[in-house]
C-alpha cells in the first residue's frame, strides 16, 4: 500500500509538464478541474461498487444459508477462499462474484487516493504559480501597506496607532492575494 502512495503516475505526468504549469495559472486550474471531476465520479463508482458488494454478500448468504454446510452470516476472507472450493456451484458463483466486488470496490479506493494526491499536488502547483506570478508586486504592496499606517498616524497626531489585529488582517489579506485565494466578506 505504501508503494501505491509513493509511485502516483497521475503526479509523475504533472512533472513532465511542471515547467510549463508552473507559467500558466488558467492550465493548471483546468487540470484541477479535471481531477475534481474524476474524484466526484470516482466517488460515485465507489458507491455504485459499496451497492455490488452489499448485493453480492446477501446472495452469497443466501446461496450459503441454503447449504446445509455452510454458515448464514457474511463470510470472512479465510471463509471465502473456503466457499470458492465447495463442490455446490451456485455458492462457489456466488462468491466469485463477491470476491469480484471486493476486488472492484479495493481499485475503485486505491484510484481515489491517487486522485487526492494529485489534487494535493495541483493545489499546491497552483499557489506557487500565483505567487510567483505576483511575487514581483510584494515590495509595492507592502510599501502602499505601510503609507497608509504611516499616514493613518500622523493625519490623527498619533492618536490611531494600528494595532496587532490590523495588522494580521493585511498579512491575510497579502497571502491570499500572492496565492490566488478569493476573499469572500469581511475579514472583520
Amino acid at each position: 500500500m505504501a508503494d501505491a502512495r509513493m509511485h502516483n503516475p497521475i503526479i509523475e505526468a504533472l512533472i513532465d509538464d511542471l515547467a510549463g504549469l508552473l507559467r500558466d495559472a488558467d492550465a493548471v486550474q483546468r487540470r484541477l478541474d479535471l481531477v475534481s471531476a474524476a474524484i466526484a465520479e470516482n466517488a460515485a463508482l465507489l458507491a455504485e461498487a459499496a451497492a455490488q458488494i452489499a448485493q453480492a454478500r446477501r446472495r452469497l448468504v443466501a446461496a450459503a444459508a441454503a447449504d446445509a454446510g455452510a454458515s448464514p452470516r457474511a463470510p470472512s476472507s479465510e471463509e471465502l477462499g473456503l466457499l470458492l472450493a465447495l463442490d455446490d456451484p451456485e455458492v462457489a458463483a456466488r462468491a466469485a462474484d463477491y470476491a469480484e466486488a471486493a476486488g472492484r470496490a479495493e481499485r475503485i479506493r486505491q484510484r481515489r487516493l491517487l486522485l487526492f494526491g494529485a489534487l494535493g499536488f495541483l493545489l499546491m502547483t497552483r499557489a506557487l504559480c500565483f505567487a510567483s506570478a505576483r511575487a514581483r508586486l510584494l515590495p509595492g504592496l507592502l510599501l502602499t501597506v505601510a503609507a497608509a499606517y504611516a499616514l493613518a498616524y500622523f493625519a490623527s497626531c498619533g492618536a490611531v496607532v494600528p494595532g496587532p489585529a490590523s495588522l494580521l488582517r493585511i498579512s491575510v489579506l497579502l497571502l491570499c492575494f500572492l496565492f490566488g485565494i478569493p476573499v469572500v466578506g469581511n475579514l472583520a
